[in-house]
């Protein structure tokens, strides 16, 4: 009788094996199968990626999207010149170094893009794959006689923020230079009515004056919606971003550099100052977050 239940259980052991034996077949070949169809889809989604390569697509999930687009900030395009005080050479660029700087950008993949372009981006219009921002401040004459022929000759566009009150005098824009700028296709933004440490305000009529008059002083100029505006000196306070909002800008740009922003940073969009060190700028454009 024990010969017999060794006998059986022996049975039973080689029927379980062959069961066994069987599953493990099957479940080979239905992960093969599924590894298949997954290379079919990943070899689709490659031939889309291709297509899509060169943009930046909208963040569509219902977490606040980032997206990096370093702004930079110039103020005068110039030769150095002897006397000139530390204080006021830092904001100098060197036309040949700005030129530089521009086929840096061009040649590193970085496309020009404007600030209504970045506003529009959160609507759901994509950007290029690496866009940047192209910044002036206060409208001096330098920026329209040396910056401007370069930006036409490398086919750039800028975004050029002007105070009003300096408009016509001496070392700044005229009123026709602004028009042949926006004639060409820079973007005209605001910088105040006098340049005030607006952050310092809190008079409702003196900040309509400095921020909404203003614009509508630049738009019966050049006949455009301005929609764009810089804080002077990069400052501001909550009631400042309110007066900004009230007078219909879409965006507002600050400093403190970073490169990133989301919607919600639309009002305060950071910003980085472009000095005459090229080795400053390749760091400050490719590595600050």
């Amino acid at each position: 009788m024990k010969i017999l239940n060794i006998f059986k259980m022996k049975k039973l052991f080689e029927a379980s094996l062959i069961v066994l034996i069987f599953i493990a077949i099957i479940s080979i070949f239905f992960n093969f199968s599924q590894s298949r169809a997954n290379g079919k889809i990943i070899q689709n989604t490659n031939e889309s990626n291709k297509l899509t390569s060169n943009i930046i697509a909208p963040n569509t999930s219902t977490t606040q999207p980032v997206v990096r687009v370093p702004i930079l900030v110039y103020h005068s395009v110039r030769p150095y010149f002897a006397g000139e005080s530390n204080s006021i050479k830092k904001y100098d660029v060197d036309p040949n170094n700005f030129k530089l700087q521009l086929q840096y950008l061009k040649s590193h993949g970085y496309t020009a893009v404007s600030f209504d372009k970045l506003v529009k981006y959160f609507d759901g219009v994509p950007l290029p794959k690496k866009p940047v921002i192209i910044s002036f401040d206060d409208g001096w004459e330098n920026q329209f006689t040396n910056a401007f022929p370069i930006l036409k000759d490398e086919k750039i566009t800028a975004t050029f923020y002007i105070y009003t009150n300096a408009i016509g005098k001496k070392n700044y824009f005229s009123w026709e230079q602004v028009q042949e700028l926006s004639n060409a296709g820079m973007e005209i933004g605001d910088h105040s009515k006098s340049h005030p440490f607006l952050w310092k305000i809190t008079d409702q009529k003196l900040l309509q004056i400095e921020i909404a008059d203003s614009k509508k002083t630049i738009e019966d100029h050049i006949g455009k919606t301005i929609t764009t505006f810089a804080y002077p000196f990069g400052l501001y306070k909550p009631i400042t971003i309110d007066a900004v909002k009230a007078a219909g800008y879409t965006s507002a740009r600050t400093g403190f550099e970073r490169t990133t922003h989301s919607k919600d940073d639309l009002f305060i969009l950071h910003s980085f100052e472009v000095s005459n060190n090229m080795k400053m700028f390749v760091g400050n454009l490719e590595h600050l977050k």
